[in-house]
């Protein structure tokens, strides 16, 4: 349901995140806005071009959801056993969501870099409009694999499928360790149980 919710949410402001990418890499003497770019975009490529990078964006909800929230829920359990305690403190939780953080980021990182390199090809020929019957240059991203192969040989594993992965780890996992702390805490206070199937 988590997922499911998380993937509904994607696709929805899927287009403005779209925008948001092309734009943090376009220049200023551009000139090109919000309404040029979700124009160019739509000129260039249609309506599927609001959605290019959406599929390792998918792929990617899953795995990392998935390993945050075992992350997570493991490690509660192993140091609620290492000090003998029934539960663990709001400290301790913070740190545990913060390593769940971790964890998830780092094994799913590579799909976030395709997703950005697919947002983000051609943005920097989106700017100001050479003419209207200037040609565009060919994509270099076409899929979740071809990219992953490409950037893999072209700039290397670390240089490449990780790079800007030092960056994520300092605002992510401390923002995993917020929102996992906040979560079980709520849930703690307002007594909020599984519903039983009766």
């Amino acid at each position: 349901a988590g997922s499911l919710a998380g993937a509904t949410s994607v696709i929805c402001t899927y287009p403005l995140d779209l925008i948001r990418a092309r734009m943090s890499v376009q220049h200023m003497s551009h000139g090109g806005g919000m309404r040029h770019n979700f124009r160019a975009v739509f000129e260039a490529d249609g309506a599927k071009g609001l959605y290019r990078g959406l599929a390792p964006t998918l792929v990617g909800i899953l795995p990392y959801a998935g390993l945050a929230f075992f992350s997570f829920e493991t490690l509660k359990i192993m140091v609620s056993q290492h000090y003998g305690t029934e539960s663990v403190t709001a400290g301790q939780r913070f740190y545990c969501g913060v390593v769940a953080g971790f964890v998830a980021q780092s094994l799913t990182y590579p799909l976030d870099i395709v997703r950005r390199r697919m947002q983000t090809d051609g943005a920097h020929h989106h700017g100001k409009p050479a003419g209207p019957t200037a040609p565009l240059p060919p994509r270099k991203y076409h899929g979740i694999l071809q990219t992953l192969r490409h950037v893999a040989t072209r700039e290397g594993i670390v240089g490449g499928l990780y790079k800007g992965l030092t960056m994520n780890w300092i605002k992510g996992p401390i923002a995993h360790g917020i929102s996992f702390t906040t979560f079980d805490l709520l849930k703690r206070n307002f007594d909020i149980k599984p519903k039983s199937n009766r």
